[in-house]
């Protein structure tokens, strides 16, 4: 399996691949490790990681055709409810506001168990909904709930994507 390449996020929130060619290697690398996967949890995590990349790499079609295949393949709890939020996120990515609120909306009413795992990550992409539509102070509070949240869970590298949002997001309301 090839190293995971690395990605950044642009001053648009927008997560981007620093070697698009290292994605494109990471794919077919995990292309070839879902031909000898037979565990339908793993071959839904290995399919949501390349949906991902595909998501990173703007070509949303694909990476929508991979989350729900990998949603076929997920067992229900936290890959699951994973899923439901990349997909979402994708849908905002591609500018489909509506089915992306939608989906943000059903994600919302998870079991307290699967709720409490990836609260963090509902506020963060919501906020970035909000972003992407310039309404930049709702857009600011659920950054600012993701930080909080995310700083209880204490990963650096979270709380930093979460700093850079709220970072980004003061900035447009100075101008504003």
């Amino acid at each position: 399996m090839t190293m995971k390449p690395k990605t950044f996020f642009d001053s648009n929130l927008r997560e981007q691949a620093e070697s698009p060619d290292e994605v494109h290697e990471h794919i077919a690398a995990l292309q070839i490790h879902l031909l000898h996967t037979i565990v339908p949890s793993e071959i839904a995590k290995v399919l949501g990681e390349i949906g991902n990349w595909f998501k990173i790499l703007g070509l949303w079609e694909k990476a929508i055709e991979h989350f729900e295949k990998a949603r076929q393949s997920s067992p229900k709890g936290g890959l699951l409810a994973a899923l439901e939020l990349r997909l979402a996120d994708t849908y905002r990515l591609m500018g489909n506001y509506n089915e992306a609120l939608i989906r943000f909306q059903k994600f919302s009413q998870q079991e307290a168990s699967i709720w409490m795992q990836f609260e963090d990550f509902y506020h963060q992409h919501l906020g970035k909904l909000h972003f992407d539509q310039q309404n930049y102070d709702q857009a600011l509070k659920c950054f600012q709930s993701a930080w909080v949240l995310r700083e209880k869970k204490g990963n650096s590298e979270l709380l930093k994507s979460t700093e850079r949002a709220i970072q980004e997001t003061l900035k447009r309301i100075s101008v504003e």
